[in-house]
């Protein structure tokens, strides 16, 4: 909503948002890894189902005052508040196997792994009685529903509340100055509650004495964090002649800190506490560029930028495979970007759009986790080194676009596209040292679509998407860190050659 106040217009904008998902995905291949006999007994028909059910609420609240134009000076003022939820429940079944651990014998793998381990005694009669004698967890065939084990409740909140501010000044008709800041004080905070029963107190992180009988292996964590903070901003355009422009900017940005959503505890598959948190990141840009128009038939903008990163999150995964985010220390991102949009006349037109970025560590880093599984004291979770690449960040991107149009007969437009777009090489890991790493090579895809318009609500279209076929790789990954089985390598291939049809009508 937007009222005329006299002096200066006042904007309210308000949104609500609602998410609601409920999915089922396989992950036998995380059970493949983890049957070992003291965990699953080498249980013989190792499958792993996942189910999740989740709901995302947002709630955003702005208010803003903006002087009216004309004047030496400019100003808008605002505050800003934005309130979001989420729930997050997921549960993981393995079929057949409570009713396989009452089966006599079902327990010879344990056995034969605590005899050659010289633990005793070695003889349960199957591996519902193993897991529930010797790990004190609660026997598959007493859980409900049957053959759960485990189960993953998340409840995290965020509260955002912001003063905001910029002014600007009109030395000359052609030279402004901008400058702006924006105050903010952010609430998050997480709640997490873990159940992995069969084996019971060894994955309990409960404080003694109860960890000691919890037979339903119970994690339960919570995390507060506060932020308290502001942001800067500093522009000066000037205009050269009446169709350029030239500008300089700088700019801070801040990103808060969150909880990873992992497994803890003493299992074979569990993190440590120690990456359930990871902290708050800031940058500091700087820009340089200029844009305008060329004869009334060209557009174009160029830039030349600076990013300087300090504590950057940085995705990798975990010991259990789950991915989790991480605290480096400081990095930057440096480049260039261009972009041309052109009439050619006789319903021809065309855009072209080019990026370099040059993106790297500025420093050395080590994350450690302390405690990984009951097995292992500590280990290096993650290292990165001063000039390693950032992932999934291409050095060089081109996009091209040729376009025609033409009115067929009245309320009969035609029109017609043939783009192209490239990527260059990138790194999924920051550096070679790391499990997963993997180098992946550019490639280009080129898309077409003929279309008709009828009057001015219908619109319908032919498409060929990827009309190559080129099987380019987005990223890529591998699911647990220290296997190096290719069963668990991860590809994400790009779309294959797509052919279909599509129809959009425009209310008015």
């Amino acid at each position: 909503m937007s009222s005329d106040v006299g002096f200066a217009t006042f904007t309210s904008s308000t949104s609500f948002s609602g998410n609601k998902d409920s999915n089922s995905y396989d992950e036998s291949q995380f059970l493949l890894y983890f049957n070992l006999p003291q965990v699953y007994g080498n249980y013989p028909r190792a499958t792993s189902y996942f189910f999740t059910e989740s709901q995302d609420n947002a709630f955003t609240q702005e208010f803003r005052l903006s002087s009216k134009e004309g004047g030496d000076w400019d100003y808008t003022v605002g505050a800003f508040f934005q309130r979001a939820s989420q729930h997050l429940f997921q549960r993981e079944s393995v079929p057949g196997f409570a009713a396989w651990s009452e089966l006599p014998g079902s327990a010879g793998a344990a056995n034969a792994w605590l005899l050659a381990h010289g633990k005793s005694p070695a003889n349960y009669a199957n591996f519902g009685d193993f897991l529930q004698m010797y790990y004190g967890g609660t026997r598959p065939s007493a859980l409900s529903p049957t053959d759960t084990n485990f189960g993953y409740l998340r409840l995290s909140q965020f509260k955002d509340r912001a003063l905001f501010g910029e002014l600007t000044r009109h030395l000359t008709p052609q030279w402004q100055v901008t400058g702006g800041a924006r105050i903010f004080w952010q609430d998050f905070n997480q709640t997490l509650f873990q159940s992995i029963p069969y084996e019971g107190p060894f994955n309990s992180t409960l404080p003694a004495p109860a960890n000691a009988t919890d037979a339903a292996g119970t994690t339960l964590a919570a995390r507060d964090q506060t932020y308290h903070n502001h942001t800067l901003k500093l522009n000066s355009s000037y205009a050269i002649t009446a169709e350029t422009r030239a500008y300089a900017t700088y700019s801070e940005g801040f990103r808060h800190g969150g909880v990873n959503a992992i497994p803890v505890g003493g299992c074979y598959y569990c993190e440590s506490a120690t990456v359930v948190p990871y902290n708050s990141d800031t940058v500091k840009n700087y820009e340089v560029g200029a844009k305008g128009t060329l004869g009334n038939r060209v557009r174009y903008s160029a830039a030349l930028y600076r990013v300087n990163w300090n504590d950057i999150q940085i995705q990798t995964f975990g010991q259990s495979g789950d991915p989790v985010v991480v605290n480096g220390r400081s990095a930057r991102s440096q480049g260039v970007e261009f972009e041309m949009n052109a009439r050619l006349g006789g319903g021809l037109s065309t855009s072209v759009g080019y990026g370099f970025t040059d993106a790297k560590l500025t420093q050395d880093f080590t994350v450690v986790d302390v405690v990984a599984n009951a097995a292992v004291a500590s280990t290096t979770l993650i290292q990165g080194y001063a000039g390693n690449r950032l992932p999934s960040v291409p050095r060089q991107s081109l996009t091209a676009d040729l376009g025609y149009a033409a009115t067929v007969q009245a309320g009969l437009d035609l029109d017609a596209h043939l783009n192209l777009a490239y990527r260059s090489d990138v790194v999924t890991e920051i550096n070679s040292g790391v499990p997963g790493y993997t180098h992946l090579g550019g490639f280009t895809t080129l898309n077409g679509s003929v279309g008709l318009g009828f009057g001015a609500a219908w619109h319908g279209r032919l498409f060929v998407h990827n009309i190559g076929n080129v099987r380019g790789i987005t990223s890529a990954g591998q699911l647990f860190r220290n296997n190096p089985d290719p069963r668990y390598n991860t590809e994400y291939p790009s779309r294959p050659r797509t052919i279909g049809i599509g129809v959009d009508y425009t209310f008015e």
